[in-house]
């Protein structure tokens, strides 16, 4: 599941991020630092933690990998949830469709390939910016706000229609 090194998805490959990473992340965050850049530094989850933190670097499956954005994604094994809690596009690939191509292939990826595959994610205020400017069409419909994070619920047939127009 997430704990894999590597998730590959049709358009992006997902790593854990390294400190080589440090600069171009730095350029990411940038200028606003919502998420404090030291604490995307964090060692890979163990292999039977069922509660673990995650932080990727996105980059392009062509032939010349480029990095484009980052994740930090708290998952919750038990609950069945994941709370995106930082989540930033380098300047350079901003406003070009990124978030909401990775949001469908990584919803595709987990109808696949998780059984227990929950519709329900949460999402912090540190990614909310980009959470808000999702695919018009997005069948995640907006539950409630609690203490800051966006709580939000999607129907598996719907997810799995929307899902298809990739």
């Amino acid at each position: 599941m997430s704990k894999l090194t590597e998730l590959v998805y049709p358009t992006y490959t997902g790593r854990f991020i390294t400190e080589n990473d440090r600069e171009w992340l730095d350029e990411c965050l940038a200028p606003n630092y919502y998420f404090p850049l030291d604490d995307a530094f964090i060692d890979p989850p163990d292999e039977d933690a069922t509660m673990y933190q995650v932080s990727r670097v996105w980059e392009t499956n062509t032939s010349t990998p480029t990095r484009v954005f980052w994740t930090f994604i708290l998952f919750d094994l038990e609950a069945s949830t994941n709370t995106v809690q930082g989540l930033a596009v380098h300047p350079d690939h901003r406003n070009k469709g990124v978030w909401n191509t990775w949001k469908k292939e990584s919803s595709k990826y987990w109808l696949t390939n998780s059984s227990n595959f929950n519709v329900r994610i949460e999402s912090s205020p540190n990614a909310n910016p980009y959470w808000a400017n999702r695919d018009a069409s997005s069948p995640w419909k907006r539950l409630f706000l609690r203490e800051g994070l966006v709580v939000e619920n999607a129907e598996r047939p719907d997810l799995e229609e929307w899902v298809e127009t990739l």
